[in-house]
């Protein structure tokens, strides 16, 4: 399968990173020269790959900005990453890579980057808004349909209570589900592989400003709301930032606490499904079977790292399996066990070919 891999400018590398920006920074961590790929971005399934292509992008940032070695550490993930909310897969990633900046030597210059405050939930609303927009209207930009951009969206959002506004968009061609990767992989590419848009992408992600960062002192930067929209017109990414003003009775923040909901807490480790099964959704990070679908039954494997099926697993005749590799809820937790291995079906690409793109606005 030919592998073609778009770059920028809003319509082609469809990352599209959209600067509607409207303060100065303080410090913003300096552009790579070059960029480093992700080839094979679309075989990509498991935290051991993606921990290996950040922590190949850090050593290319060094030798090419001229830091000492290993001066931005290594990515390390929990195991079970690819099974938390996007939401949380990316603020995870994008309060990692401004962690491993903060207090960096570039030159004669070393760097403050704090992390993001949050992601909120009215920000997240406007984000996936935009997300869903672009997969019905199967566009690919930052003006919506209704003739939006970042800016009047968000600030629409938060009238009065915005101090800067960005927002990154990023698409890549893998239908149905969307792909398993894909929200390192956008934000791998926005600050690792972005010289085709000028590295805003890169800044949208690592910006830092302490001297408007009035609304929850200086430990923290900023405000960020994610969307994603999976589908036939592929699988869609919005990243959106705004510097908050103080809270006030004019201006609230509601910002999502990852730890009371969603991810791993909500879900099994594994289950190991054996005998006869009936009729029902099974989710877990790691699904195992050596059972039988029971006659005339409708099953849902639902893993969100692997699916596992041994080679006695068998389905009787007039049932329906489903076997998906998906953020699972937690629901119908069985027993536990460990696995074999399964093997994936090719991704299915929109057009046939898997393509990513992006891009950006301040």
């Amino acid at each position: 399968m030919k592998h073609l891999y778009r770059k920028c400018t809003i319509s082609t590398f469809i990352i599209a990173f959209c600067l509607s920006y409207h303060f100065s920074y303080g410090q913003t961590v300096p552009s790579l020269s070059t960029g480093l790929e992700w080839d094979q971005w679309y075989l990509v399934n498991s935290v051991q790959q993606i921990e290996s292509q950040f922590n190949a992008g850090r050593r290319h940032e060094e030798s090419n900005l001229g830091l000492g070695p290993n001066q931005l550490g290594d990515l390390q993930l929990d195991a079970d990453f690819l099974s938390l909310p996007f939401e949380e897969q990316a603020l995870i990633l994008l309060n990692a890579e401004r962690n491993a900046r903060n207090g960096a030597r570039y030159g004669s210059t070393t760097y403050t980057v704090v992390p993001f405050e949050g992601a909120e939930y009215t920000l997240c609303d406007v984000s996936q808004g935009h997300a869903d927009d672009m997969q019905t209207n199967n566009f690919f930009g930052h003006t919506g349909s209704d003739g939006s951009n970042s800016y009047s969206r968000i600030t629409g959002a938060f009238p009065g209570c915005t101090e800067g506004t960005s927002e990154n968009i990023a698409w890549n061609s893998i239908g149905g589900n969307g792909f398993i990767a894909a929200i390192p992989f956008a934000i791998y590419n926005f600050i690792y592989d972005d010289a085709c848009c000028g590295w805003g992408h890169r800044i949208n992600c690592l910006k830092m400003s302490l001297s408007t960062n009035n609304y929850n002192g200086t430990s923290r930067f900023g405000i960020v709301g994610f969307g994603r929209s999976t589908g036939a017109n592929g699988d869609f990414f919005v990243m959106d930032y705004f510097d908050p003003e103080p809270a006030s009775g004019n201006c609230s923040y509601d910002l999502m606490d990852f730890s009371t909901g969603g991810g791993t807490s909500d879900c099994p480790d594994n289950i190991d499904l054996t005998g006869m099964i009936s009729t029902g959704i099974y989710q877990a990070i790691s699904v195992n079977s050596s059972g039988t679908v029971l006659a005339n039954s409708e099953v849902d494997l639902i893993g969100a790292i692997d699916v596992n099926l041994d080679v006695s697993f068998e389905v009787q005749a007039g049932s329906e399996l489903t076997v998906e590799i998906q953020s699972c809820n937690g629901a119908n937790a069985q027993h536990t066990n460990s696995s074999s291995g399964w093997e994936e079906e090719e991704p299915v690409f929109i057009n046939g070919e898997p393509e990513f793109r992006r891009s950006a606005e301040n």
